[in-house]
């Protein structure tokens, strides 16, 4: 059955009405130990407040690494708070008790583990960060919103213009997978907050937004596909180049992770993007780059070869099957049927009733395929980089366990130059991670643990290389 564990997993690593009083009883803080299976595990829970009266939320488990996972969901009404992960199949629910604390179940698949939560008095932890901007900023920072016309929502943003007269280039930044907010925030880091304040410190404009249904943006999330998020930052995209003091020239879309991928899909569909910029951006076809994914995370959690086998094999069943659907909804109709048959496969004849346990974790897998996922593995970024004719920057990490530099680098520079792109540049940082911080291993492990947000040396790549653009 670990298999069916691993994939819930990996599959996430290429990827939120009630009284004022209430309302200052639940935010905040809140620290207490698990129990699972004899051993405490520390969770910190973060609740916060919307403009809308909505909540939003994170949890952080310090013993794992693992800090400001968002929950999709968060409700909180008549003392009774309810957050969850539907893609983890994650439920935390249960009640604000007169002594300020809470007692909650925690729910994950089918185990159930009672919780108890204090207040933290202040903050919860102290990481350094920084790279993070502070005090009066050297540029105009303004709050917009734009419309996507095609889904007609509204997207909310932040738009950073250097000081002078301009006009200047200018870029969009399009964040990875996963909901994510503006500044793309993921284990305490906002590479987008850093990057935006360096580019705009030296004289780009940028505009970096609220994923659909995250933040302030309109919209939702878990039923949209790299389409959709095509389509959201192509309206992006379209605003900023009518704003003032932008140089309608040159303003071009920087993309991270899935974001690299979804930079060319634009850039193919609207001829007036100017330059793309793909950071850890897909060049293999996805299935590949997913195999290339697994065993690079589990080989550095010092996993089995043989589990890895297993994995792979798993896998690869599951890709094929998918590639083999030709909508979502058929794929879901018949994945009861696909994971039976793997089961069977694995175990042979049901003499010892082990089926009917396997397949009810299998089924966590329809929380994994998604109509994101369906489009996502059957994705080949070649079918848009080959007919990229603009300006292209593509930069990796060579220590990235989430888009292999090796592989990726070698095949962007292969299919631009087939292509005869005229201008573009394949640059690999040897010791930068997927998120370009300057790395040991590059584990997944690590990302909080760097005190390093953004390699300086990778932002000064890509600032040197869009002013320099004729």
């Amino acid at each position: 059955m670990k298999y069916i564990h691993s994939i819930l997993i990996l599959l996430g690593l290429f990827y939120y009405q009630i009284a004022t009083s209430q309302s200052k009883a639940i935010e905040g803080a809140w620290q207490g130990e698990l129990l699972i299976q004899g051993q405490p595990l520390t969770i910190i829970i973060n609740i916060n407040k919307q403009s809308d009266d909505s909540y939003k939320g994170t949890f952080d488990s310090p013993d794992q690494k693992a800090f400001g996972v968002p929950f999709t969901e968060v409700t909180f009404a008549n003392n009774i708070l309810n957050c969850g992960i539907s893609k983890m199949l994650l439920f935390v629910s249960g009640e604000l008790m007169p002594n300020d604390s809470l007692k909650l179940l925690w729910q994950q698949g089918p185990a159930v583990f009672p919780l108890k939560l204090g207040r933290i008095k202040g903050e919860n932890r102290s990481v350094k960060r920084p790279q993070e901007p502070q005090g009066v900023l050297p540029y105009q920072v303004k709050e917009v919103s734009f419309v996507n016309k095609i889904d007609q929502i509204k997207l909310k943003g932040t738009l950073t213009i250097p000081q002078g007269k301009g006009p200047f280039p200018a870029v969009v930044l399009v964040s990875g997978s996963g909901p994510q907010n503006r500044n793309s925030a993921v284990f305490d880091h906002q590479p987008f907050l850093v990057l935006s304040d360096f580019l705009t410190r030296h004289g780009i404009a940028v505009l970096r937004y609220d994923d659909r249904g995250t933040g302030e943006s309109e919209g939702v999330f878990k039923i949209a596909t790299s389409i959709d998020f095509a389509n959201d930052a192509n309206a992006a995209f379209n605003f900023l180049s009518q704003q003032n003091g932008i140089d309608k020239n040159k303003v071009g879309i920087a993309g991270h992770s899935e974001g690299g991928m979804i930079a060319p899909m634009v850039a193919t569909q609207n001829k007036k993007v100017s330059f793309v910029v793909m950071i850890a951006g897909p060049a293999l076809p996805i299935d590949s780059l997913m195999y290339e994914q697994i065993r690079l995370t589990m080989e550095a959690s010092h996993t089995s070869e043989k589990d890895i086998q297993n994995q792979l094999i798993f896998n690869h069943q599951l890709f094929n099957y998918l590639k083999a659907m030709p909508t979502y909804d058929k794929a879901d109709a018949g994945l009861d049927s696909f994971i039976k048959q793997v089961v069977i496969g694995q175990m042979g004849n049901d003499t010892n009733g082990l089926f009917v346990t396997v397949a009810a974790q299998a089924k966590q897998l329809h929380s994994v395929v998604t109509p994101w996922f369906h489009y996502f593995i059957n994705y080949q970024p070649k079918s848009n980089l080959s007919y990229l004719k603009m300006p292209v920057l593509g930069l990796y990490g060579g220590k990235d366990l989430q888009v292999r530099a090796l592989s990726n680098a070698s095949v962007l520079q292969t299919i631009l130059e087939k292509s005869k792109n005229k201008v573009f540049k394949v640059y690999t940082f040897p010791n930068l991670n997927h998120l370009m911080q300057t790395a040991t291993t590059g584990s997944i492990e690590e990302y909080n643990e760097i005190t390093e947000t953004f390699n300086e040396a990778a932002m000064q790549m890509i600032a040197d290389w869009i002013l320099t653009l004729k």
